[in-house]
């Protein structure tokens, strides 16, 4: 199956989604990422989800069944595109999704996971400054999230460098 790779927000992601591809390598028959557009202009610090959910969908509408990895504004970019029907991933694998970010840059991710359903594995570090794993436990069950699995792992920032540690976990997920 394909996998999309939806990295975070900033320019600095570049290389940590090129070692994740590496790493997920040997999980998924193909594995391809999205640079973001904003990422060459020194003047646009926030995605352009308008522009990349085009994009995004583009590229998944060639591909009959796919899967998503997504990372903090990537999951955004993911739950806009799955919310508005435009993309229809088999399985999603979200890590650090940024509520407090999102809200704080006008993106409506409140109404974009009420009732989400597709089958998902949720990572958030314990500490996520961007939303905590424990606010998110709460978050996913006030709006009525099903179909998924979260997992905490430990981390008091939004990095998540432990790649390896990420992949302990996908496998499995991608097994079921």
């Amino acid at each position: 199956m394909k996998l999309f790779l939806l990295p975070g927000n900033s320019a600095s992601n570049e290389s940590w989604i090129e070692r994740v591809k590496s790493e997920l390598n040997d999980v998924f028959e193909d594995l391809q990422i999205q640079y973001y557009a904003h990422w060459k202009r020194n003047d646009v610090k926030v995605v352009d989800l308008d522009a990349e959910l085009e994009n995004l969908l583009a590229e998944t509408s060639r591909v009959p069944a796919y899967c998503i990895f997504a990372k903090s504004a990537g999951a955004l970019l993911a739950l806009r595109g799955i919310y508005e029907a435009k993309v229809k991933p088999a399985k999603c694998i979200f890590v650090g999704l940024p509520v407090l970010w999102a809200r704080q840059n006008g993106f409506d991710i409140d109404r974009w996971i009420k009732n989400y359903s597709i089958q998902s594995l949720f990572i958030q570090q314990s500490g996520d400054p961007a939303f905590s794993f424990s606010q998110l436990k709460d978050y996913l069950a006030n709006n009525n999230v099903r179909n998924y699995k979260l997992v905490q792992v430990m981390g008091k920032d939004h990095d998540y460098q432990n790649i390896n540690e990420l992949k302990k976990h996908i496998v499995p997920f991608m097994s079921q």
